[in-house]
């Protein structure tokens, strides 16, 4: 599980349960806690901390080797 939230998100309240069960699961999991970006961030918000999070999610996903090269 890929996982992204920022600190000013107004659901957000520091709960972080499903991402400790899916570690104790021994389950593939990356967590992000931005500083700021608000609820349902994308990838056009200047000047704030979670702008970069779609590379952090590519990386993970490479490195997991859940993305299949075309042949």
């Amino acid at each position: 599980m890929f996982n992204v939230i920022a600190t000013d998100d107004f659901l957000f309240r520091g709960q972080t349960g499903i991402i400790e069960s899916w570690y104790k699961a021994g389950k593939p999991v990356e967590f992000h806690l931005y500083q700021n970006g608000g609820h349902g961030f994308g990838l056009g918000n200047p000047n704030r901390t979670s702008n970069r999070w779609f590379d952090a999610f590519m990386h993970w996903l490479e490195i997991n080797k859940f993305l299949v090269a075309a042949n």
